[in-house]
């Protein structure tokens, strides 16, 4: 028993409540080799390795105790995951209960013969089956060896269990489990990156996200947490170029594939319009036709829109056109646009445009105005008040810096504050991408503490516009004044269906 050839051996799996089915274990050297026998019933069996089967001739006449992954059974033979050398014999009945992938100990007197292919074959006479360990059980024992908070260790586990999957039977179980191990890792730094405002963790653990567990989903719920993107700044914006790289979108507070944070945008778009705003379904659909190439279903989702524009008014001429049917005089987007100031009448607020440039429809925000020697520059106003303000002006500049944030392509050229007597504002120049292209932007955030009103100032150019919007821009802000109550300049007048109020300059 004690002649052949041999390899060090490490001691078998014990089942998950610890008690062994040996009553002891204990190592001898065989051919300059340690290996490890366990004692069952009172008889010593050596302890089968797989490369034992490499060498049929050192197995021959011994008691070996295999550690096996069962795989299929034909009445009282049995065969065991990547052991193809060895065939188990034993009453049929042994063999009937058991379930492929199940973990098992066998014991038996080990013989050398030929299978039927001619190849040499171990032959081993089973004296006793003992169920070992699950694979759930060991891992479970593994991961419970390991400190969740100790990162590396957790992932150099993962790596291991995923290796180890690599030569059993049931190989997606393993990496599932390894998958878990990685995640689990994330969601523990995430608890303790929220807790200590930890950037640089966060950062780890979307990288372990992309990197490891090539999961762009995780890295987006990573991205996603609150509290990163309150904070801004440079952390923040490095995690919106990762996200962005990996095509996604922030969109309603999440981090999402491009495609469906657009979808969503179109649905809560679509949702908010009026249902008699041709003009703003009309533009719905031109936009979705503008990203048609991101877009699921792009073209049935403009039609919806447009179909929408028709019922709303059926002479816009714009919608009819998409529609493929004939103009008319005197038709639906053909109306003039608005002039005079902007007059916000909930806020009070009275605001000139920009010199020499022109009132036109809104394009963002409330009203806009364009440069009539430009195709593509033009500047905006928009009123917050109430929630959307937000009760200061750091979460009023957080709120619009983040949804600046979540454009394709974002990227920061120049922030700096701005003085303004009410409360405080802050200037920030950027770019993005609009399809194929990049654009140039910028927007002003002026927030009056006593109104507890924010007005945003947006503005979008191409690089030889730059100096000119800027300008406008800033003009727009030496004028601004915001009302402390809106009885002091309010101007409020019934809107067309005689609810509400509106604009009074617009026409």
């Amino acid at each position: 028993m004690l002649a052949g050839s041999a390899w060090s051996a490490e001691p078998p799996v014990a089942p998950a409540n610890g008690e062994k089915p040996w009553s002891e274990q204990f190592t001898m050297v065989l051919k300059e080799h340690e290996r490890t026998f366990v004692v069952y019933n009172g008889a010593a069996y050596l302890v089968m390795q797989a490369d034992d089967l490499k060498d049929p001739g050192f197995l021959d006449r011994k008691d070996v105790m295999i550690d096996g992954k069962f795989e299929r059974a034909d009445r009282d033979k049995a065969w065991f995951y990547h052991l193809d050398k060895l065939v188990a014999l034993a009453p049929a009945d042994r063999w009937a209960t058991r379930l492929e992938g199940d973990n098992l100990h066998i014991f038996g007197k080990a013989s050398t013969g030929t299978a039927a292919n001619g190849l040499p074959q171990v032959t081993l006479a089973v004296t006793a089956v003992e169920v070992a360990a699950s694979d759930a059980q060991v891992i479970a024992k593994l991961i419970d060896a390991v400190p969740a908070n100790d990162y590396d260790a957790r992932l150099k586990l993962a790596a291991s269990v995923r290796e180890t999957g690599q030569a059993q039977g049931n190989r997606d179980f393993w990496n599932v489990s390894a998958d878990n191990i990685v995640v689990q890792a994330i969601d523990a730094a995430l608890i303790e990156a929220e807790a200590k405002k930890d950037a640089k963790l966060l950062h780890k653990a979307m990288g372990w996200a992309i990197d490891t567990l090539k999961d762009p989903t995780v890295a987006a719920r990573v991205g996603s947490q609150a509290w990163i993107q309150q904070a801004g700044g440079p952390d923040a914006e490095a995690v919106a170029r990762r996200m962005r790289a990996l095509d996604f979108e922030f969109y309603n507070g999440q981090w999402r594939p491009r495609p469906e944070a657009y979808v969503l945008q179109f649905d809560d778009r679509f949702n908010a319009i009026a249902w008699r705003d041709a003009e703003s379904y009309y533009k719905l659909g031109r936009w979705v036709e503008a990203n048609a190439e991101l877009i699921p279903r792009a073209r049935e989702l403009s039609h919806r829109a447009y179909q929408a524009a028709y019922r709303a008014d059926p002479k816009h001429n714009g919608t009819r056109r998409e529609l493929g049917l004939e103009a008319i005089s005197a038709g639906g987007g053909d109306k003039s646009t608005p002039k005079g100031p902007f007059n916000h009448a909930d806020s009070g607020l009275v605001l000139d445009g920009p010199e020499g440039w022109l009132r036109s429809d809104p394009i963002s925000g409330d009203a806009t105005w364009i440069d009539p020697k430009s195709d593509t520059a033009f500047v905006s106003i928009k009123v917050l008040q109430g929630d959307s303000a937000g009760v200061d002006f750091e979460a009023a500049w957080t709120r619009q810096r983040t949804a600046l944030q979540g454009r394709q392509g974002f990227a920061v050229i120049e922030e700096v504050d701005l003085p303004f007597r009410q409360g405080k504002a802050k200037r920030m120049r950027f770019s993005y991408k609009e399809g194929r292209y990049t654009r140039l932007a910028e927007t002003v955030v002026a927030y009056g503490s006593e109104a507890k009103c924010a007005v945003v100032l947006d503005g979008s150019f191409t690089e030889g516009e730059q100096d000119a919007v800027g300008g406008a821009l800033l003009e727009l802000f030496e004028r601004l004044v915001i009302p402390a109550a809106k009885e002091k300049g309010a101007i409020k007048q019934p809107s067309a269906d005689g609810a509400g109020t509106q604009d009074t300059n617009s026409t």
